[in-house]
């Protein structure tokens, strides 16, 4: 696997969605949520349902996984920024999934399809006048920059309970929607441990573990409701902060 060009393909979706969620909000005005809620299939909807809690600002939901059915069910949106390939719109942004999913998953890395998901990250971002975005990821994909984990990016939403950056959960929670957010989460158990982790590495350093489980590949989370699993104790990016 090229690691410089996952990485940076990596970088250029966590940009993308980031502006992208902005822009739809934004657009949508008040309400938005009802209004894009309803635009997608009833398991997105039930999954939206499930992980509203989560989140004390719901466009962090707006993910790669449903914006083929937001764009599908409102091509009148998109119009105006791009006329009648807005029909295309869909397909762009499947394909856009694909390249994310085959980073998530840690599939071998396929030039094409990283080619066409930044094609059409360029063009998209350019269409709806986001050109510094457009031009960084143009630099991201002709690997003039690498963005690394200490660039200023822009910050990730605050959850319920955040401490000094680290954000309080109610479990063990691994989530493709956090994935490339940089979080610190911290939980404690039902023997009142309290345990810190790196979402991010954890997740890189499971990798099919979790990714190839059932419950992944439905909703994109996996979830230990009670103590840190077995298979995690040991990893140097866990660390017991109080232990009872």
């Amino acid at each position: 696997m090229n690691t410089a060009s996952t990485s940076n393909l990596s970088k250029a979706l966590v940009l993308f969605i980031h502006e992208i969620r902005t822009f739809i909000t934004e657009e949508l005005g008040e309400h938005w949520e009802r209004k894009y809620v309803m635009s997608l299939a009833t398991q997105q909807q039930e999954f939206w349902g499930k992980q509203r809690a989560e989140y004390d600002d719901p466009k962090y939901l707006i993910d790669f996984g449903n914006l083929k059915s937001f764009a599908l069910n409102n091509k009148d949106f998109f119009w105006k920024y791009f006329d009648v390939k807005a029909h295309n719109l869909p397909s762009n942004f499947d394909e856009i999934a694909e390249a994310r999913n085959m980073v998530a998953h840690y599939s071998p890395f396929d030039r094409d399809k990283a080619d066409l998901a930044f094609n059409h990250m360029v063009r998209i971002t350019q269409k709806l006048g986001l050109t510094t975005l457009s031009e960084t990821i143009i630099s991201l994909k002709e690997d003039k920059m690498l963005i690394t984990s200490n660039s200023p990016v822009k910050p990730t939403p605050a959850k319920r309970n955040a401490i000094q950056g680290k954000k309080v959960v109610k479990n063990f929670s691994l989530s493709r929607s956090k994935y490339g957010q940089n979080l610190t989460l911290c939980f404690t158990d039902i023997h009142g441990n309290q345990i810190e982790y790196d979402h991010d590495a954890v997740l890189d350093q499971l990798g099919e573990r979790i990714t190839g489980l059932p419950c992944w590949h439905k909703y994109g989370t996996y979830t230990n409701s009670k103590k840190l699993p077995k298979f995690v104790e040991g990893l140097e990016t866990v660390k017991i902060i109080y232990s009872s």
